[in-house]
């Protein structure tokens, strides 16, 4: 496995997790009361030091890979990596409904990253 893939993957699970953790912890805050609740209780949470945290990894990650491939294929696989993984931690594990828009979506979304990273000449 080469590191650039390695890396690309680390930041995957890293932006998925994220993903599910504030989902989660944004579930049980209230925020019908305005903004200084919403942020008395992120900052009393400790999940939400933890998505801090999830947060710094993934951009430590996008700049190791910027750092080993062109922006060009870089910049749009982590999009489309993280439109891939919130569509698919949201139908898998909240129950959003899935439906041809969304399906179209993806297809595209893939589509246009293996048309630039084809484009790169793979350097």
């Amino acid at each position: 496995m080469s590191i650039a893939f390695a890396v690309i993957l680390a930041w995957l699970v890293c932006f998925t997790a994220l993903n599910v953790l504030l989902k989660q912890g944004l579930v049980r805050v209230a925020i019908e009361n305005g903004a200084w609740p919403l942020v008395r209780d992120l900052a009393a949470s400790p999940w939400a030091y933890l998505a801090v945290l999830l947060y710094v990894a993934c951009a430590l990650f996008y700049l190791v890979a910027l750092r080993l491939l062109p922006l060009s294929v870089v910049g749009p696989a982590y999009m489309t990596l993280g439109v891939f993984s919130a569509a698919l931690t949201g139908i898998l594990y909240f129950s959003e409904p899935v439906n041809a828009a969304k399906i179209t979506g993806l297809a595209l979304c893939a589509g246009g990253v293996i048309l630039l990273s084809l484009s790169s000449g793979g350097s």
